[in-house]
């Protein structure tokens, strides 16, 4: 009874990440509890309607983004679970309905789901591309998927995944077009890119959950402001020859 506690305020030291850069150097981070907070909420402004989740980690804690998203998971009400597994038989396992994975993650996940649809016999892989057209142009034209299509190709191919995915995050690496585009359309969840995971504390962008673009990292988050300097007088484009640069400002 007689410990006195510190007063714990928004600036106070809640966390100190140390990782890696990718020079080999040690890159220590100091997030405050306001920081953490933020980051958190940056998570959110994909539009995703965070609940009762399950999260399958895949990055280390030394990254800020990590540590946002598990927060905003538990935050909403959902779970960490912890498998230590191939990526396919891990989410098998813990059947997430949320995960990140680096770009090249989300590459192996592609292929493998699509090296799965070419094990099978020609009949089916003839029903599998009629299928996956169906779906991609259903995407496309915002119509309702065909209950036949759903029930008998999409949803075997979301059960190899868990069976409950609702949502893919693309942190950390270059995600190709042609592999969003494929889990889009194999899976009928959004796939979204986001930006700053090892360039800031946090979320700098992300995609909406309803954005069917590829190949962009979505607008600046609700918890930080983006300018770039350096743009041509027109405004369009930084110039080839010239250098440009991104500033970055917020509480994350």
């Amino acid at each position: 009874d007689n410990i006195q506690y510190p007063t714990i305020l928004a600036t106070s030291l809640c966390v100190l990440n140390v990782g890696s850069g990718r020079c080999g150097s040690l890159n220590p981070c100091c997030l405050s509890h306001s920081n953490l907070i933020a980051a958190a909420a940056g998570v959110s402004s994909c539009d995703y309607q965070f609940g009762r989740d399950v999260y399958l980690p895949t990055m280390s804690m030394s990254r800020v983004f990590e540590r946002s998203i598990q927060l905003c998971i538990l935050v909403h009400g959902g779970c960490i679970s912890f498998v230590n597994d191939t990526l396919l038989k891990a989410m098998n396992i813990c059947k997430p309905t949320v995960v990140s994975f680096s770009g090249d993650k989300i590459q192996e996940l592609a292929e493998e789901l699509i090296q799965n649809a070419l094990k099978s016999n020609f009949f089916l892989r003839i029903a599998y591309d009629f299928a996956f057209s169906v779906a991609a142009q259903a995407k496309e034209g915002i119509t309702e998927l065909p209950w036949i299509v759903r029930t008998l190709i999409i949803e075997p191919f979301r059960a190899k995944a868990g069976g409950r995915l609702k949502l893919i995050i693309s942190t950390c690496s270059y995600l190709e077009p042609r592999v969003q585009h494929a889990l889009r359309t194999m899976l009928q969840i959004p796939v979204v890119q986001m930006y700053g995971v090892t360039e800031t504390g946090g979320v700098v962008s992300i995609q909406k959950v309803d954005d069917d673009y590829v190949g962009n990292v979505g607008a600046p988050t609700a918890c930080c402001e983006v300018r770039v300097r350096d743009f041509v007088p027109a405004h369009q484009r930084v110039a080839d020859d010239e250098p440009g640069e991104i500033l970055i400002r917020g509480p994350n």
